[in-house]
């Protein structure tokens, strides 16, 4: 009876593994983009900025948002957000994930 239970435990592991696999494929989804913001999932810095889109305009530049830009908080991503466009980048290895 306990042989029983490792299989079927097993099975189901395997079977969630298959699934959580198949949404990556399906959905085009990459597994940094499972990380949040707090730490890089790459080198595991927490020296991370997170980027912002959209058009410039001249009120949105003020004197703390500027000094977040200067520190890497926030990083300008352009106009236009692609599919592939990241949310985050490590200010120490460059590395850029997650998605808009």
């Amino acid at each position: 009876m306990n042989k029983k239970k490792g299989i079927v435990i097993t099975s189901t592991i395997i079977t969630t593994i298959i699934l959580i696999v198949i949404c990556f494929i399906v959905f085009n989804i990459s597994p940094y983009d499972l990380y949040g913001g707090d730490r890089c999932p790459k080198c595991k810095s927490t020296n991370v900025g997170t980027f912002f889109y959209g058009e410039y305009d001249p009120e949105f530049e003020d004197s703390i948002t500027l000094a977040k830009v200067e520190e890497g908080v926030l990083i300008p991503g352009g106009c236009v957000i692609d599919y592939d466009s990241p949310k985050y980048r490590c200010n120490d290895c460059s590395f850029m994930w997650g998605k808009y």
